[in-house]
């Protein structure tokens, strides 16, 4: 057990090494039967748990509705992109792509300004009569 403690306390890698790690540790906890645990092995898990609760609160995540229900969607830093509920690293080509995407979509987002800003006000009005 602490071996593992250890393990979390120096571990510094790649956020997919990080994720492997919180795995495997999640796994370890699934086997162990909490009734015959001595006064250390407590304390051990009781430590191991803090770090559990840090690294999930390192976690960005915001809430989005999908189809009728609130979700949670992880959040990357820029550069990455969340595959399967984890951040991998985005290929040059994939950026570039990307970017190129985002400058056409913000130029036809922008011409149809004023059909989105009629729809938006039509919204507002049938929100307010279900209040």
């Amino acid at each position: 057990m602490s071996n593992i403690l250890d393990k979390l306390d120096n571990y510094i890698g790649s956020d997919e090494e990080q994720d492997t790690l919180m795995e495997d540790v999640m796994d370890f906890l699934s086997l162990i039967d909490f009734d015959d645990l001595n006064e250390d092995q407590i304390h051990y898990l009781d430590v191991l748990l803090d770090h559990i609760d840090e690294y999930e609160l390192n976690e960005k995540t915001k809430r989005v509705v999908r189809g009728g229900q609130l979700i949670r969607k992880k959040v990357c830093k820029k550069g990455y992109k969340a595959i399967s509920g984890k951040c991998i690293k985005m290929s040059g080509d994939e950026k570039r792509s990307r970017k190129k995407g985002a400058k056409k979509g913000a130029k036809k987002k922008k011409s149809q300004g004023a059909a989105i800003a009629r729809a938006k006000k039509k919204s507002m009005k049938k929100k307010k009569v279900f209040k």
